[in-house]
């Protein structure tokens, strides 16, 4: 499997026909990246399959997912004392039948609305303490963006290794929290003397800040157990030379072909035309063997028209989930 410096000489070389030059590699590096995260999304990839879990605690409603689970995945759980696939409903439909969401039970089905950078959000208005996991870390800034008297508002902070470091203002709510540069550990930022954990940002350059999928469930759990995931995830993006990404090496041509198609079209549209022709090819051959089939995700059908699951509380909803046609639709 190819290197990310391996992809950068590659896409140089078919771009620029010279690799011995640096002028084109933070411009290479950065259509990489974004050629990856474009490539992704083109289908259900089978490499990008994941699975998870997580602890549903009795009488919770909102629960937060994995980093980086994208909007394809499903949940399951053994409660029943067999496999049971929870339901989707959507927010909007969900809140408009009037249903008492805070009656309790087995979980049947979930919503998800609330997807962001934040992990939890302070529990009362609080100054936002951060630091790193190494006390090398001692010149990089974190920028807190929020709400501050009842007005969007930031604040830059700078690390001080392992001692936490907090913030003037208080914030009621944190829109996101994002570093400026890489650093050697991992950043943690909390509010209200440490108790909440407001967001958690990676080692290294990897990403400047994790986004965090909530969803919520009904009935409210009587009892606590284990929730499973099952989904797609969003990649990360490639930052060191020894990098490699997360497609698996299937997918090195249709990503070099496909940043290259990016550099040529600001020199030459016939030869990004060229390349993209040829990434639309290799697309094709990828999509025979790699991706997955659409045989477990669960349709939404009339109330009481399944025999083998309780009755669905969305009476007319039908769930798409493949290409354009990702989501919900109505009969």
């Amino acid at each position: 499997m190819l290197t990310f410096l391996d992809i950068q000489n590659e896409i140089k070389r078919r771009s620029t026909r010279d690799q011995s030059g640096t002028a084109f590699d933070t411009a290479i590096k950065n259509v990489a990246n974004t050629s990856l995260f474009r490539l992704s999304r083109e289908a259900l990839w089978k490499t990008l399959r994941r699975a998870t879990t997580f602890t549903c605690a009795t009488s919770t409603e909102e629960f937060v997912l994995s980093p980086q689970v994208s909007d394809r995945f499903f949940m399951w759980h053994e409660e029943y004392g067999y496999p049971y696939v929870m339901k989707y409903i959507p927010e909007q439909k969900f809140l408009s039948m009037g249903i008492d969401k805070d009656s309790t039970g087995t979980p049947t089905h979930y919503r998800t609305w609330t997807t962001d950078m934040i992990k939890a959000q302070p529990s009362a208005a609080s100054a936002i303490a951060v630091s790193s996991s190494s006390a090398s870390d001692t010149t990089q800034k974190i920028n807190v963006f929020g709400i501050v008297s009842g007005y969007p508002d930031y604040e830059e902070l700078s690390l001080n290794g392992t001692t936490a470091v907090s913030s003037s203002k208080s914030f009621t709510t944190v829109d996101r929290i994002v570093k400026d540069s890489t650093t050697v550990g991992r950043i943690t930022a909390t509010s209200n003397t440490a108790a909440v954990t407001v967001a958690v940002i990676p080692a290294g350059d990897t990403t400047a800040g994790l986004i965090y999928r909530k969803v919520k469930i009904y009935p409210l759990n009587d009892s606590s157990f284990t929730m499973n995931v099952y989904y797609y995830k969003d990649p990360y993006r490639l930052v060191n030379d020894n990098d490699v990404h997360e497609l698996g090496h299937d997918f090195d041509e249709a990503l070099i072909l496909l940043a290259t198609a990016k550099m040529n079209y600001e020199q030459n549209k016939e030869d990004g035309d060229k390349y993209f022709g040829l990434y639309k090819d290799e697309l094709k051959s990828l999509r025979k063997t790699n991706v997955d089939k659409i045989d477990w995700f669960p349709k939404l059908q009339r109330q009481g028209q399944s025999s083998n699951v309780s009755p669905l509380i969305h009476p007319f909803l039908a769930y798409n989930q493949a290409g354009s046609y990702y989501g919900p639709r109505t009969y």
